[in-house]
């Protein structure tokens, strides 16, 4: 078959017609796809990128992305009389299942669900595991291309899971020096504390003792002071003023990713600012002793105590970079390995880092894609995660492959 006899043969198939010219089988094929009216040179975009579910506005990118679908050299390679399958539903009995999906942040957040087709064929809700039918009404008609994305940052790296328990990550960590300059930034997945109405510390000190060094946050339903962010010590360790901003983390739900950062400008004002997603709170309560952060997930002594304040379950903290560089250490936390490494005078030099109790260290890619272009048989595959589904009732009647 000709290159131009396989396009016609291909927009017949989204088309749902037998094959004629090939721009009177295209437009029956836009017209499927809901595509607006015009000339077809107006119309082949739109298409493409209703085909592929993609926000590709170039021609000649979308058809690398045509090439790309069907695993082939170029837009000349594509073998478009066998390529673009769909499946239609029948509306009485047909729906595919699926491992159930959920984002790692809150769904409304972070959920994206878009699919070539009609409304009805997937509910968007946390936890979805099927898709052809909601409930007990079923989906009649073509679908295909079913995107499932999850748009939390927190994805494919290394991060810190709470657990509510003793999750924690001990570091062997210096201190920044008296009345200097120190910033302390982190991303987080927030959650409320595992008691409720309390305080979560993902960042703090183990020092062996008494002394306590913390980042906190105050739950959202705190009687006195909810979404409160604050930093603190006592006396033992250079200062006890607590220095805090009030409601600052009240546009963050639980379940949300933000990233949280604190510069103690040193003297000789010895000024604390916030900042939430790189806009600035305002100035705490001046702040002049050292600061230290010896723990991610928790603070106080391990294993003796685990406080109230541990991080909870599905709490995440991750990129996490404390540095003071007057006479300091600086480090992050390394998304590869788990490690903490620190540098000192422009060296590299190793901090060492401790999982206690940690199992789970990596968030992998969330997102999932069914093209629904097999043509063939019971399993429709995603191509991101291998989240595989599969057809439910594939012969009955009134629906199938295309």
């Amino acid at each position: 078959m000709s290159k131009q006899g396989e396009r016609i043969a291909e927009t017949a198939l989204v088309a749902g017609t037998s094959p004629a010219g090939y721009e009177q089988t295209f437009h029956a094929a836009a017209d499927a796809q809901a595509i607006p009216a015009g000339s077809y040179n107006g119309r082949l975009v739109p298409y493409l990128q209703s085909l592929l579910g993609s926000s590709n506005t170039s021609l000649p990118g979308l058809q690398a992305e045509r090439a790309a679908f069907e695993g082939a050299s170029s837009w000349n390679g594509v073998d478009l009389a066998g390529g673009f399958h769909t499946f239609t539903f029948n509306g009485t009995d047909q729906y595919a299942t699926m491992d159930a999906w959920d984002t790692f942040g809150v769904f409304a957040s972070y959920a994206d669900i878009h699919y070539n087709g009609d409304a009805g064929f997937i509910e968007e809700v946390a936890g979805v595991a099927e898709f052809g039918r909601i409930g007990a009404a079923y989906y009649t008609g073509i679908a295909s291309n079913l995107y499932l994305t999850d748009n939390s940052p927190l994805q494919d790296r290394n991060v810190f899971i709470g657990d509510g328990t003793d999750n924690i990550l001990a570091l062997d960590s210096t201190a920044s020096s008296p009345g200097t300059t120190w910033t302390l930034e982190f991303d987080y997945i927030r959650q409320d504390s595992t008691a409720g109405a309390g305080v979560v510390t993902p960042l703090g000190d183990i020092a062996g003792g008494t002394t306590e060094v913390y980042l906190s946050i105050y739950d959202t339903d705190h009687a006195t002071k909810p979404d409160r962010i604050e930093i603190g010590t006592d006396s033992a360790f250079g200062f006890t003023i607590v220095s805090g901003i009030d409601n600052a983390l009240a546009g963050i739900p639980v379940g949300k990713q933000c990233h949280l950062k604190v510069v103690a400008y040193g003297a000789p004002s010895n000024i604390v600012e916030f900042f939430l997603d790189g806009v600035s709170l305002g100035n705490g309560d001046a702040v002049a002793g050292k600061f230290r952060v010896r723990a991610i997930g928790n603070y106080e002594s391990y294993p003796a105590t685990y406080p109230a304040e541990t991080l909870p379950a599905n709490g995440a903290v991750a990129n996490v970079s404390f540095s003071y560089p007057t006479g300091g250490w600086g480090w992050v936390l390394d998304e590869n390995d788990g490690d903490v490494v620190g540098t000192a005078s422009g060296d590299a030099t190793a901090i060492d880092g401790t999982w206690e109790d940690f199992t789970n260290l990596v968030l992998p890619n969330n997102s999932r894609h069914y093209p629904m272009n097999e043509g063939s048989g019971i399993t429709l595959a995603d191509v991101i995660g291998g989240h595989d589904a599969t057809i439910i009732n594939p012969a009955s009647p009134g629906g199938g492959w295309n």
